[in-house]
């Protein structure tokens, strides 16, 4: 059986005597695209954070890429092949398109930074994504789908087989939503793991293959989309 990209176990983290998570299962194997559903305070949150190393679990496993981890901190998710893309960007509206691609990773060469070598690897992955900016564009300069993209650029650059989008298209139009909608088919073809989380089911019925559904920090829904009518899935969300 083939080891699935992404797999967590009885994940559970509390805030004082609050339980955010209580044993919670995920599993997305490559070349899926897994929904995380649920109501604000639901947990969806917390799971992404404890997946990014912005918060350590009480307990539970983290398996990326075959590797358990009973926590991780940010630079340790990056290594192992994880990319978390929140909702309010990172990237750095002063640099480059190809100096955020690189930023903290920097190709050197005599010690100075290899500029040129970053922007040809840069437009390799643009071109990859399907972006439309150039690598030597201002960030500060593009639409907030170029941005997007170019945080999946990012995200590509440390080849990463899990890919975690955090309500992706909550800043974008509609034009930006479908383009965006075709680069995450495109990636979930290339054999990346995607969890989505999203509040929109139309997203779901047109993107998701599996759907996990949080509620109050547990599990309380999972199964493949294909199949489930959209009442089911409003019924599964409200409890």
């Amino acid at each position: 059986m083939t080891t699935p990209n992404l797999r967590i176990r009885r994940l559970t983290k509390s805030f004082g005597g609050v339980k955010a998570l209580a044993d919670v299962d995920l599993t997305v194997p490559a070349g899926q695209v897994h929904a995380l559903l649920g109501h604000n305070g639901a947990g969806k949150s917390t799971l992404i954070k404890c997946l990014g190393g912005a918060f350590p679990p009480d307990s539970g496993t983290i398996e990326i890429g075959g590797t358990a981890h009973t926590r991780l901190t940010p630079r340790e998710s990056i290594a192992a092949g994880a990319a978390i893309i929140y909702q309010t960007l990172s990237v750095v509206d002063a640099l480059t398109v190809a100096e955020n691609i690189f930023l903290g990773q920097e190709w050197t060469r005599y010690g100075r930074v290899d500029t040129r070598t970053q922007e040809e690897a840069a437009g390799a992955l643009l071109k990859r994504v399907a972006a439309t900016c150039s690598p030597r564009d201002r960030v500060v300069d593009l639409p907030m789908g170029q941005r997007q993209l170019v945080e999946i650029a990012k995200a590509l650059s440390r080849s990463a087989s899990v890919l975690v989008l955090d309500e992706p298209t909550a800043a974008l139009s509609g034009p930006e939503s479908d383009a965006l909608a075709e680069r995450v088919e495109d990636l979930r073809a290339e054999g990346l793991a995607i969890v989505y989380v999203t509040h929109l089911l139309s997203e779901v019925e047109r993107l998701a293959d599996a759907v996990t559904v949080l509620r109050d920090g547990r599990v309380t829904h999972h199964s493949p989309v294909s199949g489930l009518s959209r009442g089911e899935l409003v019924a599964a969300i409200a409890g």
